[in-house]
């Protein structure tokens, strides 16, 4: 089956302006060198591979839900805002003052974003980056407006979180960004809360089975229900200005990207991969949207 993205112009901007901001790099590499080549030789799981057939075959039985293909350009629901023929798609996580930033990254804890970025390519078409990127949360703001990561993923077993980094996310997600939030135990669901109050920006609230972030570019029939419910079993968000810019997913979605899908069965994976993108389709076009202007000036 030829692959069914086809991608954006507004969005080669933004990813653009990825490659120009210069950061630090982690204190501690997310994968070693040695762990790249390592997993090199098992990029292609039989689970993946029988997950990436599913999700084609689902997606070809549900075509009438959207009015343009999956990822094709344009205003059609559904569509990606634009094209990219040279970009490259980055996933980055925030480091924080909890533990577990890395959970589930990497050869040793499962190779959740490697795995998730390799069924991004192969289902959208788009370059990415061989692994995943943190920093910390202090580097945001070097960002240029309207050239900032469309979403930031954070993790962990719990997560702390100081008040001038409080300040930094909050003008980070009111410039147009969205985080991205990711339960990895109950800790965690507990001290995230707390951080998203801390936000000022409204209260966390059930994300509908209708939302577009859950319906395009693939149109989850059951919603966002939790893998391990570590605090509910549906996802939440934070609202500001009618945009999500908070996505908080109560129950450890990135367990069912690792190796060994956490045991999970195969359309529990699928629908952890299909969210996955759901929730980047969604920051990206919004975070063109709300920074068009700034681009252009």
């Amino acid at each position: 089956m030829s692959r069914y993205f086809t991608f954006i112009s507004l969005l080669f901007i933004t990813l653009l302006g990825f490659s120009q901001v210069e950061y630090d790099q982690p204190e501690e590499p997310a994968v070693t060198k040695e762990a790249v080549a390592k997993q090199e030789a098992n990029d292609d799981s039989k689970l993946l591979k029988e997950v990436r057939a599913m999700t084609e075959a689902v997606h070809k039985a549900n075509t009438k839900a959207s009015k343009a293909k999956v990822g094709s350009s344009g205003d059609k629901v559904g569509a990606w805002p634009d094209g990219a023929k040279k970009t490259i798609f980055r996933f980055i996580r925030l480091r924080h003052g909890g533990r577990g930033a890395d959970y589930g990254m990497g050869e040793v804890s499962g190779n959740a974003d490697r795995n998730f970025m390799k069924y991004f390519k192969d289902m959208t078409g788009f370059k990415v980056q061989r692994n995943s990127e943190i920093m910390p949360i202090r580097h945001l703001p070097k960002f240029p407006k309207g050239f900032a990561p469309p979403f930031v993923y954070i993790t962990g077993t719990n997560v702390s979180v100081s008040d001038k980094e409080i300040e930094i996310l909050r003008k980070y997600v009111i410039n147009g960004g969205m985080i991205f939030a990711d339960a990895g135990s109950r800790k965690f669901d507990s001290s995230f809360r707390q951080i998203a109050k801390r936000l000022k920006l409204g209260p966390l609230s059930k994300i509908e089975n209708t939302d577009p972030i859950l319906q395009q570019p693939y149109k989850l029939e059951n919603g966002a229900f939790t893998n391990v419910p570590h605090g509910g079993r549906f996802a939440q968000g934070i609202k500001h200005r009618g945009r999500w810019v908070v996505f908080y997913f109560p129950g450890d979605l990135k367990d069912a990207w690792k190796d060994d899908a956490s045991g999970f069965k195969k359309n529990v994976v699928e629908m952890s991969y299909k969210m996955g993108i759901n929730i980047i389709h969604y920051s990206f076009t919004q975070y063109l949207k709300a920074t068009r202007k700034l681009r252009k000036r």
